[in-house]
């Protein structure tokens, strides 16, 4: 079963060959805002409070402007500017990049659907395969193209073109709950929860080794965008610690 009716049951993967699927629990993602932090430690005596979040002053400064200096712990990707160490969650920053690409796509009618040379079916029950089937109206305006193709099954005949890489089932499955979460009388509401599962889908993941010229690449495709500053799901993007901070905990004033 591909996902369960409206209750309170959990949602439970869809079957496929290489073993059960986990849905992604992106939109539980507790929503931070660039003030919050939940830190109990308190800074001590004139030393610098860290991390201080924010982007760069868009009057003086662009991100393609950074220098970039490396990956850390995986997900971390490092700039400087004269004034600052940047600090850049490589997921967040290109979903929110995703999310901005597909949210203007859909301002003009709909979401760039690319075809799949093979057409890929998804064994579910008959009552899951009804419900997905009337959502078929709503998927196809977010780039996912379905039929009924038997009593238990669906066939996804192409995907968001943005996002092509994606397991085409388990886009599915988190597109349908995305669909379910949304209230009926909130289009808007349910708008944004697809368009967030999406992006979650086609963005960089955390442990992905990036190359220079791709996060040069990033960061470049974040001054085209409308930065907010958050990920679709409210994680704060990146961190600017001043240099004059940093060189002062290393006694370089």
């Amino acid at each position: 079963r591909l996902v369960p009716p409206p209750s309170d049951r959990p949602l439970p993967a869809v079957a496929r060959p290489q073993g059960p699927i986990e849905l992604s629990t992106a939109q539980a993602t507790p929503v931070v805002s660039a003030g919050g932090s939940d830190e109990r430690a308190q800074p001590v005596t004139d030393t610098p409070t860290f991390p201080i979040l924010g982007s760069p002053d868009t009057t003086s400064e662009q991100f393609g402007e950074l220098r970039y200096l490396g990956q850390a712990q995986g997900v971390l990707l490092l700039f400087e500017s004269e004034q600052d160490l940047v600090i850049i969650d490589q997921h967040a920053a290109h979903e929110r990049i995703t999310y901005e690409r597909l949210h203007a796509q859909l301002r003009r009618g709909r979401v760039a659907a690319q075809r799949l040379l093979v057409p890929h079916t998804v064994e579910l029950g008959p009552v899951d395969a009804d419900r997905i089937e009337t959502l078929k109206d709503r998927l196809d305006k977010f780039g996912l193209e379905i039929s009924r193709s038997g009593s238990d099954r669906v066939t996804i005949h192409a995907v968001p073109a943005e996002i092509a890489d994606t397991s085409p089932d388990r886009l599915l499955a988190d597109m349908v709950l995305a669909c379910e979460q949304g209230r009926v009388d909130s289009p808007g509401e349910t708008q944004e929860h697809l368009l967030a599962a999406m992006a979650c889908h086609g963005s960089l993941r955390a442990g992905k080794t990036v190359k220079p010229a791709e996060a040069q690449a990033l960061i470049e495709q974040m001054d085209q965008i409308d930065f907010a500053g958050h990920c679709p799901h409210g994680r704060p993007v990146l961190a600017r610690l001043p240099w004059r901070d940093i060189l002062r905990r290393v006694g370089r004033e």
